[in-house]
């Protein structure tokens, strides 16, 4: 694995894709909130093996914006899914989606 950790300590955020991955033709809505969640927890996982910290929601929420508008300015494969004006009830779902998702891996890490 490489360092992605710089000289004061702080996460160097991987490529957007090496989170989310390829996102399929024609996806839908409910399918992106899925895959961006699980992006969430990878982020989140791969940033505490790294530091020993975990991201806000703040954050966490920014880094989602951030992907998108990445997206916006070069394929387009996902900012169009979802309109501007649902984006907030967007991320909702993602990161209640992404809750559950830590939520059944450390239920079962705990079995």
């Amino acid at each position: 694995m490489e360092n992605q950790v710089d000289e004061d300590g702080e996460y160097i955020y991987r490529r957007d894709e090496w989170y989310y991955g390829n996102i399929p033709n024609n996806c839908t809505r409910e399918q992106l909130v899925h895959i961006m969640a699980n992006a969430l927890v990878k982020l989140q996982k791969d940033k505490l093996q790294c530091t020993g910290l975990y991201s806000t929601l703040t954050e966490l929420n920014d880094i989602l914006d951030g992907w998108f508008a990445h997206d916006a300015n070069t394929e387009n494969k996902f900012d169009h899914i979802v309109p501007i004006e649902e984006f907030d009830d967007f991320v909702d779902d993602v990161t209640d989606a992404a809750t559950i998702i830590k939520l059944a891996a450390n239920k079962a890490a705990a079995n």
